[in-house]
């Protein structure tokens, strides 16, 4: 497979640092976590199928401790 050269900020190669482990390349760091994106878009759209909109909770009411 040929590579290819990418342009990235210095916090962002940090972040892709630490979300990997030992031996891993950014090519497996950067596959792993789309892999995960999409796993986690899929299990969103299965959720909406299976479930009424009556079940839902608005965003709005949760309390994110972000404050």
């Amino acid at each position: 497979m040929s590579k290819t050269t990418i342009q990235i900020d210095k916090k962002t190669r940090d972040m892709l640092r630490a979300a990997g482990s030992k031996g891993d390349t950014y090519d497996d760091i950067v596959r792993e976590l789309v892999e995960l994106r999409n796993a986690f878009i899929r299990d969103l759209y299965r959720i909406m199928e299976e479930t009424s909109e009556k079940e839902w909770t608005p965003l709005d009411d949760f309390d994110w401790g972000l404050e």
